[in-house]
């Protein structure tokens, strides 16, 4: 059961909201096979999305607002993903943090797609909420082509790596990361399984280790996961 604080947040249909994130909820532990490791309550922050803890609660906080339903799926989709993780909730971005923030973008673009590209909303009757879910997913889609360019030349994050581990956030490089790993889960959904091996992302001193342990702990994903090694290490 979805707990929110509607405060904040404008005027939104609150029925729609509510079952749109309960939607969202759904694929992400579907795909990841996680359950909800601990009970949300949602609120509004005006400064942008936030997971954090609060005790034996998880509180996540949205800054979207009115019917702007692929904002709504957007936000939430990236933080409930970091709350399936289940790591520190680190407010540093020490270790691979950065990776962890690059897997819950993924998350966002993977749940605007299965949900604004397939008949699951349709079946909740919610097609009212296509248009905006497939503009949302499609501008996020379109953006940062030049920073794509230069992944595509680099042929690996390894260019990147000195910028990435610096100690604040580059939203738009994980945005561009997050779209060249979509093929791999859109093809192979299990693929979401590995989110349950990564535990605390600031422990972890490298993106090879990490990977190579994954392909280890999920072998029945192990083929998937090289190609994932592939795409972001390079061949």
């Amino acid at each position: 059961m979805i707990e929110i604080n509607f405060n904040g947040f404008g005027d939104p249909d609150v029925l729609t909201v509510v079952r749109l994130l309960c939607l969202t909820e759904h694929v992400l532990e579907q795909c990841t096979g996680i359950n909800s490791p601990k009970d949300v309550i949602i609120r509004y922050q005006e400064r942008g999305p936030e997971c954090r803890n609060d005790g034996d609660t998880r509180i996540i906080l949205l800054s979207a607002h009115d019917n702007y339903y692929g904002q709504w799926v957007y936000q939430y989709a990236h933080e409930y993903m970091h709350h399936l993780i289940d790591g520190a909730m680190a407010e540093n971005l020490s270790g691979l943090m950065w990776f962890e923030e690059t897997l819950c973008e993924a998350a966002s673009r993977f749940v605007l797609w299965r949900l604004g590209y397939s008949d699951l909303c349709a079946r909740e009757g919610l097609s009212h909420a296509f248009p905006t879910l497939r503009d949302y997913h499609d501008h996020h889609l379109s953006l940062d082509p030049l920073l794509k360019e230069e992944f595509r030349l680099n042929g690996s994050v390894g260019p990147w790596i000195p910028l990435l581990e610096q100690p604040c956030y580059h939203r738009s490089h994980y945005a561009v990361i997050a779209d060249a790993m979509q093929p791999l889960f859109r093809t192979n959904c299990d693929l979401w399984h590995i989110a349950a091996g990564i535990g605390d992302s600031t422990q972890w001193r490298s993106l090879e280790s990490l990977l190579s342990h994954l392909e280890t702990e999920f072998p029945e994903v192990s083929e998937s996961v090289t190609r994932l090694k592939s795409v972001l290490l390079g061949s």
